[in-house]
């Protein structure tokens, strides 16, 4: 149900009954007659807050993404695929190059991937198992 009253107190103490934690106490500590309105209040929380939230990942986050020295690809592998999963509308070919070309040259999975490119990740993810099981033997 939508709360449709012009109130601004009544909008403000709704608000502050969905803190806990550390926002309840921030709310708290707010100084008497700092908050005037509701868009007093949803300005001094954004501020409060708003740096606490983590950047949104986009393309350019995959195309800076390297393999570790001494990572090994399985684990190079998921992190990527971690990653693509945070960013949004990624075009499959474009993913499996760009991870392709991170890949450190001489594993046997840069061979694999560059012998035969994959068509997207999925792709790379089950030739990636096939290696790795025959590595463990």
């Amino acid at each position: 149900m939508a709360l449709e009253a012009n109130n601004e107190a009544i909008q403000c103490k709704v608000f502050s009954t969905t803190f806990s934690g550390p926002a309840l106490l921030w709310f708290r500590q707010l100084k008497p007659g700092s908050v005037s309105s509701f868009g007093d209040l949803r300005k001094a929380f954004l501020q409060q807050y708003s740096a606490n939230r983590e950047a949104p990942r986009t393309m350019a986050d995959l195309y800076r993404i390297e393999q570790g020295e001494n990572e090994h690809p399985k684990s190079y592998l998921q992190r990527c695929i971690d990653l693509v999963h945070q960013i949004h509308d990624v075009e499959p070919v474009t993913v499996t190059n760009l991870f392709v070309k991170s890949l450190k040259v001489g594993s046997l999975l840069h061979e694999n991937l560059t012998m035969t490119p994959p068509y997207d990740m999925a792709e790379i993810q089950i030739r990636a198992e096939r290696i790795f099981r025959v590595l463990e033997f």
